[in-house]
């Protein structure tokens, strides 16, 4: 019988399992790694893939318009004016303005930054009536920005307002600030605008958004909402447009659990080029109700595209934009019939959001009938 030393026996134990075992623990590493990948992308859906679209959005900004540029307000306590002599009250003002302009162009960017995002990548132009609302958009932003340049030499200001110049460059390359206008057949004359009516509150003033009484959280108050319905016309054909897909899902459910009118016919898109072609084949709907901002355009491409078409049907915007009457003008403006806030939660993220929603249409239907309006 052949004897080994010990050593040569501890070498051949290291030379065969050792890399064994390494090449395991990698492999069981990688394993791990995808699997996790895998629960990320399951677990948060349209989440996520927002988020990768946001950051992408990001990278993209940074890049193309302004490196390095800092779009964050000036401290009030080191915001000086340069303009003398102004007393207490009058400093006071010039502050508030330029805090003010400076939200309006952080409201305005988040906007641009997706719509130039997809001019530059994927090539994809706006609609005329949505390239016109957004110029509109810039030059109130910029007339703002301008008069708290006449107040203050501050960085922050000055790139803001020099993104705004290259944003209505890479928009249309031709414009001349404030030169383009909705054409004169997309501007309403069928209605009046009033603030009220465009966010759908009742005609006692009342806000759109309804809760469920305290004992009944949580629980389908089908008598409340047979209550709403009937003030509501039956048979509507309704699409809802959003690309969160749980939104979606949620109104699918209130629909089959039958809170909605007698007869209604509901359509779920998750994104807006499905939309855009069942309203291509001849598709038609009574009501649409669409997100504002999605990744493939929104409400604003939807809506423009409509008007030119002259298509009357009635189109509401959902948004966590809070009830801004500037911004409510230019969505009227453009073609929107009404908008239903989600700021301060209600309709769609409540449980009992749908009661909210069935609000919102019996307060619009009810306005409709009450002015004599045609959508």
């Amino acid at each position: 019988m052949i004897k080994f030393p010990k050593k040569w026996f501890i070498f051949l134990v290291l030379g065969v399992l050792l890399p064994n075992v390494l090449c395991g623990q990698q492999f069981l590493k990688k394993g791990i790694k995808q699997a996790e990948k895998t629960v990320i992308v399951r677990t948060t859906g349209a989440a996520f893939e927002k988020e990768l679209l946001n950051r992408a959005v990001a990278s993209w900004s940074k890049r193309q318009l302004i490196p390095a540029a800092s779009f964050e307000p000036t401290s009030p306590d080191r915001l000086a004016t340069f303009i003398f002599p102004l007393n207490e009250v009058q400093k006071r003002k010039v502050k508030q303005h330029y805090y003010s302009s400076m939200r309006q162009f952080a409201a305005l960017k988040k906007d641009l930054d997706v719509r130039l995002f997809y001019i530059q990548t994927q090539k994809e132009r706006p609609a005329p009536a949505e390239l016109a609302a957004l110029d509109l958009r810039i030059s109130q932003v910029e007339e703002q920005l301008a008069l708290s340049a006449l107040a203050f030499h501050d960085k922050p200001l000055d790139a803001a307002r020099k993104y705004l110049l290259q944003a209505r460059r890479i928009l249309n390359p031709f414009a001349a600030p404030g030169e383009l206008l909705p054409p004169v057949h997309l501007r309403r004359n069928d209605r009046k605008f009033v603030f009220q009516e465009f966010f759908l509150h009742g005609q006692d003033g009342s806000s759109p958004r309804l809760k469920s009484n305290r004992w009944l959280a949580g629980l389908t108050d089908v008598s409340r909402a047979k209550t709403l319905s009937q003030s509501i016309p039956s048979g509507l054909k309704i699409a809802f447009v959003n690309d969160r897909d749980y939104l979606g899902g949620a109104l699918v459910a209130w629909y089959r659990k039958g809170l909605f009118p007698e007869g209604t016919k509901l359509s779920t898109y998750f994104r807006l080029k499905d939309i855009q072609r069942d309203l291509a084949d001849g598709k038609t709907f009574d009501l649409i109700i669409t997100d504002l901002v999605m990744e493939d355009g929104g409400g604003y491409a939807l809506v423009s595209k409509l008007r030119q078409n002259n298509s009357t049907t009635t189109v509401i915007a959902l948004s966590a934009y809070g009830e801004d009457e500037v911004r409510a003008r230019e969505l009227y403006d453009l073609g929107f019939d009404g908008m239903l806030s989600t700021r301060d939660g209600g309709f769609p993220l409540d449980a009992n959001g749908y009661l909210t929603l069935l609000n919102a249409l019996k307060n619009y239907y009810s306005w409709k009938r009450l002015n004599g309006w045609k959508r």
